[in-house]
């Protein structure tokens, strides 16, 4: 080969890079590829059925949502410039009704009708993934474990009085379970709640370090109420002296002033700060000293204190109560797993793609295409057993959904769902590190 001829060639490949390269941040990526990727023969509407059901009306309002100028990305800012974005994106949310009020679920009696309204708020929230996982953690935890708790467990006094509240994001709540000490074990946490019978109230304390509320989303900004979860003390019948543990309990606990923001008194906030991801969600510390809680403000469904300040349950064990009291959190555990599920889809789309476009060696004479790094063995054995492993586990979770959809008044069920959705989401998250890990050293080779 001729020294031109090898300049020329030389050329022409930098040339080739710098079209690939010279990419705007507006610009989509698959721009580029599309001109290098071959088609493929794949019914796409069929498959997408497959995946996500016939009806994806909602799915595709959410992304349509998304070409508004508010859900344009942004880089290079500051955590709070994104937590302060995704709240004003959520309450754009709200304001077009993205999700069923607590009137309409109030007032619908239509099994049907109420699945319907689950199945549109799931293709949202699972749109929502795919955009922005801050975004889309935002909502779960204010709409999903926040208000959900509310719906399942709150008296109709307290659903009537703040779930309109919340279905605008006018007041928005956090779900205050996790604490310093318990993660994996919330029948360990240390946050206490004791009945006193002379003030006709829950007196709400963290006893130690260990029982502060941690890594709680939405707590450190945006959150103006709480779900605080506690181990309920009450006092002995034949001796006041002695107290009788009860579980763990739900209180709705008002935690910032509705006017100056500040914290309110007896409560601590702090913010847990930068992560290496997920900073748009505020995650925050909670602690309560001594705060005074009124009798109807237990989220007592389940059990609490009666009016005769008389503790009364519909289970027999704390085992029981525990069960029940905790559908939600199974339930973000489900959503979760789909959530990272989405993920994995969108780094493997990425890095399959560039595979498909990617070419390095193989060519043996002067004008001959280089090979596709897809092509190689050693690159398929890297993605395509990951591609599978994400296929079967979307499948997984969608079966799971299908029984969070079951009775819940049937134990059986409620404990199988409790165990299922913990392994899931073990099991998608630790795919998912490895997945983004994988992808993004298939994307590499650029010097």
């Amino acid at each position: 080969m001729t020294t031109t001829s090898a300049a020329s060639k030389a050329q022409l490949r930098l040339v080739s890079l710098s079209a690939q390269l010279d990419i705007s941040a507006r610009d989509p990526v698959s721009s580029v590829l599309e001109t290098s990727i071959p088609p493929v023969r794949l019914d796409s509407d069929t498959l997408s059925v497959l995946l996500d059901g016939k009806d994806q009306t909602w799915r595709k309002w959410m992304f349509d949502q998304l070409k508004h100028p508010l859900f344009e990305y942004q880089y290079n800012v500051t955590k709070e410039e994104l937590v302060a974005r995704n709240q004003e994106r959520t309450r754009h949310l709200a304001k077009l009704g993205f999700r069923p009020s607590w009137n309409e679920i109030k007032e619908n009696n239509d099994m049907a009708k109420k699945y319907d309204q689950s199945n549109k708020y799931i293709q949202i929230q699972d749109a929502m993934s795919y955009f922005d996982n801050g975004f889309s953690t935002l909502n779960g935890a204010h709409f999903g474990l926040y208000c959900g708790s509310i719906r399942e467990l709150g008296s109709e006094a307290i659903q009537d009085k703040w779930l309109p509240l919340a279905d605008t994001f006018e007041v928005p709540g956090c779900f205050a379970l996790t604490e310093l000490g318990h993660g994996s074990n919330p029948r360990g946490i240390e946050t206490e709640a004791h009945w006193d019978n002379k003030e006709g109230c829950y007196i709400i304390n963290t006893p130690n370090t260990t029982a502060q509320k941690y890594w709680i989303g939405a707590a450190a900004e945006t959150a103006y109420m709480s779900v605080v979860w506690a181990q309920l003390f009450v006092p002995h019948p034949k001796d006041p002296t002695r107290s009788i543990h009860k579980g763990i309990h739900a209180f709705l606990i008002p935690i910032r002033d509705l006017t100056t923001r500040s914290p309110l008194p007896g409560v601590t906030i702090r913010n847990c700060g930068s992560k290496s991801g997920l900073n748009g969600v505020d995650n925050g510390r909670l602690w309560f000293d001594h705060v005074r809680v009124p009798r109807h403000m237990c989220l007592d469904k389940y059990g609490g204190v009666n009016e005769q300040g008389e503790y009364e349950s519909i289970f027999d064990s704390n085992d029981q109560r525990f069960g029940g009291q905790l559908i939600n959190l199974s339930e973000g555990r489900v959503g979760l797993s789909i959530s990272s599920d989405n993920i994995s889809k969108t780094a493997l789309t990425i890095a399959i793609r560039y595979g498909k476009s990617r070419r390095q060696f193989g060519a043996r004479a002067a004008g001959e295409l280089e090979t596709l790094i897809m092509d190689y063995k050693l690159h398929q054995r890297r993605l395509y057993p990951l591609l599978a492993q994400t296929y079967a586990h979307h499948f997984a979770a969608r079966s799971l959904a299908a029984l969070r959809d079951a009775d819940k008044s049937d134990l059986r069920l409620l404990k199988q769902f409790h165990v299922i959705s913990s392994g899931l989401k073990s099991l998608h998250t630790w795919h998912l590190l490895d997945t983004l890990q994988a992808t993004r050293e298939a994307c590499g080779g650029q010097g």
